[in-house]
């Protein structure tokens, strides 16, 4: 899936390539169903190895929902500090941004391993990631490539959007994080730390189509399997 990424040819939607852009869309949503159980089962293993190393190691007052508030914090507290202060090469912000993916990475196991899931956890994970992601990423890639700015903008709208609709209207539950919408966040997140440094922003931005395609095929498989389900 990760090569395939690599050798896409982004079409951005200039010239008339909008049809050309929704045909990508979904024929990625369609490479996403296949590789779908492949890669789940990659982060399955992934999973078996974090749940061992939390019961044995986690400390038991630092739930899933702390960490998750954590990194809605500091992404608060990351775009003022952007914006005040150069941070292009900025290491520091580049670790900070790293320890923030991480715990994205583990909140959910240890939620899941320590009995903490609940939807208002799932919903606030959701809304820290994106805040983490899309003021950092307008700063860094508006003067670059608007196109990505505000596409990626629409699609990460229309995500929160659709989980607030499913969590207020469905008993408080969420849609669930698939596979495309798993790779669109690692995506995106990388992107973000890459753009740190000019000399790897095309890098950055190839990153960011990705993501935005990806996205965009999450979006319509849990539109297809939370809302149109059984109609």
């Amino acid at each position: 899936m990760l090569r395939f990424f690599w050798h896409i040819e982004i079409i951005k939607p200039e010239g008339g390539n909008m049809t050309a852009l929704i045909r990508s869309i979904v024929w990625i949503e369609k490479l996403a169903g296949i590789f779908e159980n492949l890669i789940d089962r990659i982060l399955e293993i992934k999973e078996k190895i974090l749940i061992t190393l939390i019961k044995n190691r986690w400390p038991a007052w630092l739930s899933a929902n702390k960490l998750t508030g954590s990194r809605l914090i500091v992404a608060l507290a990351i775009f003022p500090w952007v914006i005040l202060v150069d941070y292009r090469g900025n290491e520091v912000l580049a670790i900070i941004l790293i320890v923030m993916i991480l715990t994205d990475l583990i909140d959910g196991v240890i939620a899941r391993t320590l009995n903490q899931t609940s939807a208002l956890g799932s919903l606030l994970d959701k809304i820290a990631d994106k805040t983490l992601v899309m003021p950092l990423g307008v700063i860094e890639f508006w003067s670059y490539d608007p196109w990505l700015v505000g596409l990626s903008l629409f699609g990460m709208s229309v995500i929160l959007f659709l989980a607030f609709v499913k969590f207020f209207r469905s008993s408080k539950t969420v849609v669930p994080e698939n596979t495309a919408g798993k790779l669109c966040s690692a995506c995106y997140s990388l992107a973000i730390i890459i753009a740190i440094w000019p000399d790897w922003q095309i890098w950055a931005d190839h990153l960011g189509w990705g993501g935005f395609f990806v996205g965009m095929a999450s979006i319509m498989q849990n539109f297809h399997r939370h809302f149109l389900a059984g109609k």
